[in-house]
């Protein structure tokens, strides 16, 4: 059984909170490094000496195991007593988490593990929109590329090109290769957006919501043309496999009744139309019903939405008693999709999607 807390701290426990994450980012750092110690030491030659300096680990020493650098953290919280303030077996699903990218590196051929910095191990949620292409969870914005409509009147101009061709004819074919070069050259500039986009937001964060959109109703109605254009689909199933491909959790939550939710305690106020205020009962938040900036308006939503993807992975099972951080989320055997893959011919080095 699982359950779910919200908490309000204050701004001495905002600062505790701060320094249990800096401890857990300092073990992380310090396990990855101890490893590519480790395997720096195996590829040196053995019968000639580097011009540089360079750390050498003794031949006997053993491989840095997860069970191994467990078994070390008593003697690191008595060098260094930080590490003690924070619970022994948060920092043990730590290290566990970074032998789970170790392990997917071998065997998924998913990237290194890179050391973290500051403001890492978090969640992260992005609000498609017409608007604004998306808004993140942090406040951040994306403005839609337009890709379609910038290139509108130029399409026009060839589709009218091609229709006073005789059908048939040499420059009617030509005419029609030019058409169809055009909608090439749209569809891929969308395809290098949403790829450049998906991957920045995985970079930024180890779990990755988003809503559960009807990609196909957005194409449909007075709008239809600019959710074409955004091509929201598309977006989401890059980021999801940009999520697989770097070992991110993602998932998607229910994207019914934003507005019926207090933004600031999350408390379900139900409302009609007619009503243009909000009024939290619970917590006493006033605001409008949708305020007038959007920047505002979007970035409640996108908050909502990182709160119905933690309490579905809360849910779920995901996470354990034993932290009280993001536990075995961004390890790739929590991945809903492609847990399967195929081991990578490494012989030909080839990944795994091209076997």
């Amino acid at each position: 059984m699982n359950y779910t807390y919200r908490i309000d701290p204050d701004a001495t426990q905002q600062v505790e909170l701060l320094e249990w994450m800096e401890a857990c980012r300092g073990v992380y750092n310090y396990a990855l490094r101890e490893l590519k110690d480790w395997m720096a030491s195996r590829q040196c030659p053995a019968d000639r000496c580097s011009l540089e300096k360079e750390y050498i680990i003794s031949a006997n020493e053993p491989f840095p195991s997860s069970p191994r650098q467990q078994n070390n953290l008593p003697k690191a919280e008595k060098q260094f007593p930080h590490l003690g303030k924070v619970h022994s077996q948060v920092l043990q699903t730590t290290i566990r988490r970074l032998h789970d990218t170790w392990e997917a590196f071998q065997k998924r051929g998913h990237e290194f593990p890179r050391f973290k910095k500051f403001g890492q191990f978090k969640s992260f949620v992005f609000d498609p929109g017409l608007e604004q292409f998306l808004t993140a969870s942090d406040g951040s914005f994306e403005e839609s590329p337009q890709c379609f409509k910038s290139m509108q009147s130029k399409l026009k101009l060839l589709q009218r090109r091609a229709a006073r061709k005789r059908k048939g004819s040499k420059n009617w074919e030509k005419a029609q290769l030019a058409v169809a070069r055009a909608y090439h050259w749209i569809a891929n500039r969308r395809q290098d957006f949403h790829l450049k986009r998906a991957h920045k937001l995985c970079d930024r964060a180890q779990t990755f919501f988003a809503e559960d959109l009807n990609t196909k109703g957005s194409t449909r109605g007075m709008l239809g043309k600019d959710g074409v254009d955004a091509a929201f689909g598309q977006c989401l199933s890059l980021a999801e496999w940009a999520c697989w491909k770097g070992g991110i959790y993602f998932a998607k939550v229910d994207p019914n009744s934003p507005s019926q939710t207090c933004p600031n305690y999350f408390a379900v106020v139900s409302k009609g139309l007619e009503v243009r205020e909000h009024h939290c009962p619970e917590c006493g938040y006033r605001t409008d019903r949708d305020p007038p900036p959007a920047s505002l308006r979007e970035r409640a939503v996108a908050e909502m939405v990182l709160h119905r993807g933690l309490e579905q992975v809360s849910s779920q099972g995901l996470w354990r008693n034993e932290s009280a951080r993001q536990v075995g989320l961004s390890g790739v055997d929590d991945l809903d999709k492609w847990r399967t893959a195929q081991i990578p011919n490494r012989e030909i080095g080839k990944p795994a999607l091209y076997l």
